[in-house]
C-alpha cells in the first residue's frame, strides 16, 4: 500500500471515531476542573487567611494602644461592660481593614473573643469565607481563623509630683482637710502607676518618681541620695546670702551717714545665711546645724534666670543656692499712728529673739548695740530698727525653740504665728524626694505631708524642673532592689516619658499681714524691701505692690520653660480660695488647660483627678510588643 493510501485510510478512522472519544474526554474533565478549581480556592483562601490575620492583629494592637484598654481599677461589671465595647470596635476595625467586598454580611460573619487584662490583649477571631468552584461540591464557605496577643510594655517614665503644702492646707475640703486630702490623693496616684499598693507592687523598673513639697521654699535631704554640699553657698559669696546681715543698700547707708552714726556693715565677713545656723542653739544646748532650705538663685534674664531654670550649680556663686535663713524680725516696737480721728498701730511681723536691754551680751537683739540703734519706740520702719533686725551678735549663743509645726500639725489658732518664726520660718516641712525606683520612700514622704508657711508657686515649680533634669542637682535616678541606679533620663529623650504633677491650693502670696519694713513675709525670695549693693533682689522691685504679680510672672515662665522641655504638666487647683486670675494662670501653665488642668474643690475630686491622671500617663506609655 502506498504511503498515500495509508494516510488517507488513517483520516478515515479518525473520522469514524470522533464521537466516541468526545465524551470519554468529557468524563474526564470533570475531575480535573474540580481539582483545578479547588487549588484556586485554596489559593485565594490562603491569600485570605493572611490578609484576615493581618486585619486582626492590626485590630489588637489597635485596642491595646486605646486609653480605654487600662481596665485593671474597674470592676468586674464595668470591666465587662468595657471589654463588649471594645470587641465591637475591633469588630469594625476588622471590617474596615479587611477587604470590604469579602463577606456577604460582615455584621455576622466576623467573631472576635477579647481578653484584657494588665499584662496585654489576647483576640481570637474568625471569619467564614465564601468559596466559588469548592461550593460545586456542596462546600461553601472555609472558616478563617486568627489568634494574637499583644503585651502591654511601657515606655519608661520619670513622674515628680510638685505639691503645695503652704499653712493654708490646712483647712477643708470636702470631708478632710486639703493636706489630708493630697495625701489621699498622691497615693491614689502611685496605686494606678504602679498597678498595685506599695506592698504587692513595691518597685517597677519602668518607673522613677519623686516629690517636691513646696511653701515658701523647698528643703532638700542633706542626708540623702544624691545630696551634694557643693550645690549650696556654704561660704557667703553670693551676695544673696548676705542679704539678712548688710545694712549696707544706698538709702540706709546715707540714713547712717545723715544720722552720724558709724555704718552698718560691722557684720564679720563669715557670715552668712548657712554661718548664722550654727550660731544658734537648740533646747539641749547643741548648736544648730542648717536644716536643707534653700532660697531662690538671683533674678535674670534668659540663661542667666537663675531663680527659675535648671542651670547646674558650679563654680560661678549665683549659681549656687543660698541657705535658707528666715531672721528675726525685730519686736517690742510698736508704733501708732493716728489718722482722722483712728488709730492704727503696726508692727514688724514676727520675732523669736526677745527685745532686751542694750547692755545684754546675748539672748535679745539689742545686744552689742547702742540706745540709738535699738530704740524702745518709734516708727517701725526707722532706720534703727532695721539695725536691730539685722543685728548678727542677737544669734551668738541663743536658744531658739522650734514652733509646734515642727512637731505636730499645725491648727488654726497656731497657724499665723508657726509658720513664720524661726530661721525655717516659711520653708516647707516635707523634704524633696529625688528620683527613685524605690516607691515606699515617695509614699512615706507624701503620706506625711505637713502644712507650713506660704505660697511661691514658682520656687515649687523650678525644683520640680531639677528633679527631671539630668544635670545638678540630682543627676541620678535612685535604684531599688535589682534595679541599679542610673542617670536621669535626657529631657526631650525620645525613650523616657517626662511628667510633672502639680497641686495648689492658693495665690502666690507673700506680702499679706504685718510686715512693716520687710514689705513682705520671708520666703525663698527673702524679703522684698531688701537689695543688694550690687543690684535688686530675688522680685526686681521693693514695691509691696507689685510682688505677687511678679511671683505669678515666674510662675508663667517656669511652666513654660518645663513645657518647652516637652515635660507633660498636669496643674490643679485645690480648693475654694484660689482667684479667678490665678486659675486663668493655672490653666495656661498646663500641657493643655482643657485635658491637664482642672479645679476640685473636694478631696475626692481631687483624687478622682489624679487617678485619671495615672491612667493617663500608663496610656500614653503604653507600647505594644509581639
Amino acid at each position: 500500500m502506498s504511503k498515500l493510501a495509508k494516510l488517507n485510510q488513517f483520516k478515515r478512522y479518525l473520522q469514524n471515531n470522533a464521537g466516541s472519544i468526545a465524551p470519554i474526554f468529557a468524563a474526564a474533565a470533570v475531575p480535573f476542573f474540580l481539582v483545578a478549581g479547588a487549588a484556586i480556592d485554596m489559593t485565594r483562601v490562603s491569600r485570605e487567611q493572611v490578609t484576615f490575620f493581618n486585619s486582626v492583629d492590626s485590630a489588637a494592637l489597635a485596642i491595646a494602644a486605646d486609653d480605654r484598654a487600662a481596665v485593671t481599677s474597674l470592676t468586674p461589671s464595668e470591666k465587662s461592660t468595657r471589654i463588649e465595647l471594645l470587641k465591637q470596635d475591633a469588630i469594625a476595625y476588622i471590617q474596615e481593614n479587611y477587604s470590604k467586598d469579602t463577606f456577604r454580611n460582615k455584621e455576622t460573619d466576623i467573631d472576635v473573643t477579647l481578653d484584657i487584662d494588665g499584662t496585654g490583649v489576647k483576640m481570637t477571631a474568625s471569619a467564614e469565607f465564601p468559596t466559588t468552584f469548592m461550593s460545586l461540591v456542596g462546600v461553601n464557605s472555609v472558616k478563617l481563623g486568627a489568634e494574637t496577643e499583644v503585651k502591654f510594655g511601657m515606655r519608661p517614665i520619670e513622674l515628680v509630683m510638685v505639691l503645695d503644702t503652704s499653712g493654708t492646707m490646712t483647712e477643708m475640703a470636702g470631708s478632710k482637710s486639703k493636706i489630708e486630702g493630697v495625701r489621699t490623693a498622691g497615693k491614689e496616684l502611685l496605686d494606678t502607676l504602679y498597678a498595685g499598693t506599695v506592698t504587692s507592687k513595691p518597685n517597677n523598673e519602668d518607673l522613677r518618681v519623686a516629690v517636691v513639697p513646696f511653701a515658701g521654699a523647698v528643703k532638700l535631704d542633706t542626708a540623702g541620695f544624691g545630696y551634694d554640699a557643693s550645690w549650696i553657698d556654704t561660704a557667703g559669696n553670693n551676695p544673696l546670702s548676705k542679704l539678712n546681715f548688710n545694712h549696707m543698700t544706698t538709702a540706709e547707708t546715707n540714713a547712717d551717714t545723715a544720722a552720724g552714726r558709724p555704718l552698718s556693715n560691722d557684720t564679720p565677713a563669715e557670715w552668712n545665711n548657712f554661718y548664722a545656723w550654727s550660731q544658734m542653739k537648740k533646747p539641749s544646748g547643741v548648736p544648730y546645724a542648717w536644716n536643707g532650705c534653700v532660697e531662690a538663685r538671683k533674678h535674670g534674664a534668659g540663661e542667666n534666670a537663675y531663680h527659675l531654670n535648671d542651670t547646674p550649680p558650679g563654680a560661678a556663686a549665683d549659681t549656687r543656692f543660698p541657705a535658707y535663713f528666715n531672721p528675726d524680725t525685730y519686736g517690742g516696737i510698736t508704733a501708732t499712728t493716728t489718722s482722722s480721728g483712728a488709730s492704727t498701730t503696726s508692727t514688724s511681723g514676727y520675732s523669736y529673739i526677745p527685745a532686751g536691754p542694750t547692755t545684754a551680751t546675748s539672748g535679745n537683739e539689742c545686744a552689742g548695740l547702742t540706745a540709738t540703734e535699738c530704740p524702745s519706740s518709734g516708727a517701725p520702719n526707722a532706720t534703727g530698727n532695721l539695725r536691730r533686725q539685722e543685728n548678727y551678735k542677737k544669734y551668738l549663743g541663743t536658744t531658739v525653740t522650734l514652733p509646734a509645726n515642727e512637731t505636730s500639725p499645725l491648727t488654726s489658732t497656731n497657724i499665723k504665728f508657726a509658720q513664720y518664726v524661726g530661721p525655717w520660718g516659711g520653708c516647707a516641712i516635707n523634704k524633696i524626694v529625688p528620683l527613685t525606683h524605690n516607691r515606699k520612700k515617695v509614699e512615706d514622704e507624701v503620706v506625711a505631708l505637713r502644712a507650713h508657711g506660704i505660697t511661691v508657686i514658682p520656687e515649687g515649680l523650678a525644683w520640680g524642673l531639677r528633679v527631671l533634669s539630668p544635670t545638678e542637682p540630682f543627676s541620678q535616678a535612685e535604684g531599688h532592689g535589682i534595679t541599679p541606679t542610673a542617670a536621669i533620663a535626657p529631657l526631650k529623650g525620645p525613650r523616657w516619658q517626662k511628667v510633672m504633677v502639680m497641686m495648689t491650693d492658693g495665690n502666690n502670696i507673700v506680702n499679706e499681714g504685718g510686715f512693716v519694713p520687710n514689705n513682705s513675709g520671708y520666703s525663698a525670695y527673702g524679703f522684698v524691701r531688701e537689695s543688694t549693693t550690687t543690684g535688686m533682689n530675688r522680685f526686681n522691685s521693693t514695691d509691696t505692690n507689685v510682688t505677687d504679680d511678679t511671683l505669678d510672672t515666674n510662675m508663667l515662665a517656669v511652666c513654660q520653660s518645663i513645657k518647652d522641655q516637652e515635660i507633660e504638666l498636669y496643674v490643679t487647683a485645690f480648693g475654694t480660695n484660689i482667684s479667678t486670675t490665678m486659675q486663668n494662670n493655672l490653666k495656661l501653665c498646663a500641657t493643655n488647660p482643657t485635658t491637664h488642668y482642672k479645679l476640685n474643690t473636694t478631696d475626692s475630686q481631687l483624687k478622682e483627678f489624679f487617678l485619671s491622671i495615672g491612667k493617663n500617663v500608663l496610656s500614653k506609655s503604653v507600647y505594644v510588643a509581639k
